[in-house]
């Protein structure tokens, strides 16, 4: 699927893990009342293995607890087998939405830390940016 994040980072907030004009990973989020939403997170596939995955989610966590909020919620296809034994392991719990969009979807949530904890050890070597704009192709 093609989406045209250029148009959705007005109202969302993205931030991408590069190294030089290489493209290794991206995660947008989506700030609720109650809850920081994963809108997407990818990871390349010659960049796996390597953390990218969970420094971006890590950045997610941080930025919920910035911004007070107690939870981060999100969703995977329920064949994405990696995703889902990444989530878990991970400690995100499945749960079921009150407007569940499709049944192949899994929901996940996860309480953001608590102010007096520091985001989890990066083992990424390359610094996570802003991202201003972009129009990436998801998988």
């Amino acid at each position: 699927m093609d989406e045209d994040y250029s148009v959705r980072l007005a109202e969302l907030e993205g931030w991408v893990e590069a190294e030089g004009d290489e493209l290794l990973g991206v995660i947008v989020l989506e700030a609720n009342s109650d809850h920081l939403w994963v809108d997407n997170v990818a990871v390349g596939v010659g960049a796996r293995d390597r953390g990218i995955g969970k420094a971006l989610l890590s950045l997610a966590a941080d930025r919920a607890r910035d911004r007070g909020l107690g939870e981060l919620r999100l969703l995977t296809h329920e064949l994405m087998a990696s995703n889902l034994a990444l989530y878990e392991h991970l400690g995100w719990a499945v749960y079921e939405p009150d407007d569940r969009e499709q049944e192949y979807f899994v929901y996940f949530r996860k309480p953001a830390p608590p102010d007096s904890l520091p985001g989890a050890s990066r083992e990424a070597s390359t610094p996570i940016k802003p991202l201003r704009s972009a129009r990436c192709r998801c998988h």
